[in-house]
């Protein structure tokens, strides 16, 4: 089903104010050392009441694809927010509860993982063009957890999608192999050389795709850093350390305790620390090169440059509403997700929000 909105309903987010009934938080103000910081406010643009976001990429240009659950109906939703208007597609229900990311290939289909499932949406029409049922996963992560009868809940269900010119990658929970979907069809896995599965997949500028883990070999997750061969499709994993990734102009940047910057054959090439009071969960790296973070308990978002100097700051909207039922989101939430278009526009949404939020 598609729903088609005449305009972007825009609603300009507030340093104080309401937001489904509660009082939204004031910006935090800059310390006397950032006087030079500029701050602006966030443009929030709601969703339908209980459609919570989950996962968003950019349109190619300056709007998004933005993946959400309908909490009353159990369902998948993708919606497309773009300066001419907002469709809604109300996509297949999943088999089993995860929605997993979602991918534009460069005929313009946007793939989007549902349950074990890769569905297929054409970018003109929001069409359903085809469903892809995946075979069940054949390795399994060593730590990942089980239930007492030995299952392991949620195996094999989509965890992040990336989309090349010669088909689709998946990485699915707790399997240590990537799927992968050639252009007509035909799937195929390839077994992971440590016991760690996909988590999220970042796809650079020259096409390289690159991915964060799940259970590693100790207690200490995302301990390798994952990239993709685009001519020969050989995986390597590489033992950092990394809580997210971003694509740059050069290569990569991964973040966790350092700011590490990797070229496209994943050395190290530049280190610094990591900006203070910095949630490194979720980053991007805007058009102007810029690194963006969440403020640690804060609603606001932190922009640097590639010394690491503060220049912007962007405030939202805290306490949101989630869901049905009016409850509100605390300012502390993470981000859902953080993506950058190529014309300059970033939209973000906090965990749990039916608001997203775009900023130029």
């Amino acid at each position: 089903m598609i729903r088609l909105f005449s305009g972007l309903v825009l609603v300009a987010s507030i340093a104080v104010g309401y937001a489904a009934g509660q009082l939204v938080a004031p910006p935090v103000a800059s310390s006397a050392r950032d006087a030079a910081v500029t701050s602006s406010q966030a443009t929030m643009v709601p969703l339908e009441p209980g459609d919570v976001a989950l996962a968003a990429i950019s349109d190619r240009a300056d709007g998004a694809w933005v993946l959400a659950r309908q909490e009353r109906a159990a369902s998948a939703v993708l919606y497309h927010v773009a300066s001419a208007g907002q469709a809604r597609i109300v996509l297949p229900a999943p088999s089993a509860g995860r929605l997993g990311g979602l991918a534009q290939d460069p005929t313009g289909t946007v793939w989007v993982g549902v349950g074990t499932r890769l569905v297929a949406v054409g970018e003109a029409t929001g069409g359903i063009l085809r469903e892809i049922t995946l075979p069940p996963a054949q390795h399994v992560a060593s730590r990942a957890q089980r239930a007492p009868d030995g299952t392991v809940l949620g195996l094999g269900q989509v965890s992040t999608v990336a989309a090349t010119a010669d088909g689709v990658w998946v990485g699915r929970y707790a399997a240590t192999e990537l799927t992968f979907v050639d252009r007509v069809g035909n799937v195929t896995a390839a077994a992971l050389s440590q016991s760690v599965d996909a988590k999220t997949f970042t796809t650079d500028l020259a096409g390289t795709v690159w991915f964060t883990t799940n259970f590693g070999p100790s207690d200490q997750l995302g301990a390798f850093i994952g990239r993709i061969e685009s001519a020969t499709h050989a995986i390597t994993l590489t033992p950092i350390v990394v809580a997210s990734l971003a694509a740059g102009s050069g290569g990569i940047h991964a973040l966790s305790r350092e700011w590490r910057e990797l070229d496209g054959a994943g050395a190290v090439v530049a280190s610094r620390p990591v900006p203070p009071q910095g949630d490194v969960t979720t980053t991007v790296i805007t058009a102007k090169g810029e690194l963006v973070l969440r403020g640690l308990r804060q609603a606001a978002l932190h922009l640097y440059d590639k010394r690491g100097a503060e220049v912007r700051q962007i405030q939202y909207a805290a306490g949101s509403f989630i869901g049905y039922g009016g409850a509100t989101l605390p300012s502390t939430a993470r981000l859902a997700f953080l993506v950058a278009t190529t014309r300059g526009r970033t939209w973000f949404a906090p965990e749990g929000s039916s608001f997203i939020y775009y900023f130029s």
